[in-house]
């Protein structure tokens, strides 16, 4: 079954997104409060869900992918995701330390 057969949502593009084959990057990015991190959050969720191996990170000084993904992020390094089986993994980057 391929990744994109798990997918409830109707969206081609996705789909055909999550069919090719080898890495996939999915940059988010837009004005304040248009809701980059949430968007982030749920395409991590769904690739992982669908059974790829996903990492979800955030560069916002609001730090709060942590709060999306109910995982506490402040380590500052990559974490996996526990309610997702092993497939997601997330981290926030401080970047007045990188």
């Amino acid at each position: 079954m391929r990744a994109s057969e798990k997918l409830t949502a109707p969206d081609s593009s996705l789909r055909r997104l999550m069919d090719k084959f080898g890495p996939k990057y999915i940059l988010v990015g837009g004005k304040g409060g248009v809701g980059k991190t949430s968007t982030s959050a749920a395409l991590a969720i769904q690739f992982a869900d669908s059974g790829l191996r996903t990492l979800v990170l955030s560069t916002d000084p609001a730090h709060s992918l942590g709060d999306a993904l109910m995982t506490d992020l402040s380590s500052g390094k990559v974490l996996p995701v526990a309610e997702q089986g092993g497939n997601l993994y997330a981290l926030e980057v401080d970047l007045t330390e990188a």
